[in-house]
């Protein structure tokens, strides 16, 4: 059912995610800022629903989605090595070969 389980409850209305956090150590005050997830009341992807599949800038925007208009992302060769700091994100496309009407889990390490 989901966050807290009751339907009838207004629990369902409870913050999700960091609600609060302290510094050991420090004084100095935390400023918060919001992210929404790209569309904003508008769903992006309706199949997944309103909440992000998780913090990360590409994520919100839906650069994980399938259908993303990608074709103007460079092109790279693997093993690829970077300087720069953050997330890189890469797409690639691949056939398997299973029956349509089997549920299939698959995991696909790093290198």
């Amino acid at each position: 059912m989901g966050h807290n389980q009751e339907e009838f409850s207004d629990a369902y209305k409870e913050a999700r995610g960091l609600a609060r956090a302290t510094l050991s150590g420090s004084s100095a005050t935390i400023d918060w800022c919001i992210q929404g997830g790209r569309g904003g009341e508008t769903l992006v992807d309706p199949v997944r629903g309103s909440l992000n599949n998780g913090d990360l800038y590409g994520e919100r925007m839906g650069w994980t989605l399938s259908g993303y208009p990608d074709r103007d992302w460079p092109l790279v060769t693997f093993p690829r090595a970077t300087s720069e700091p953050g997330a890189d994100w890469y797409r690639t496309t691949f056939t398997l070969d299973i029956p349509a009407d089997q549920y299939v889990f698959a995991l696909i390490n790093h290198f």
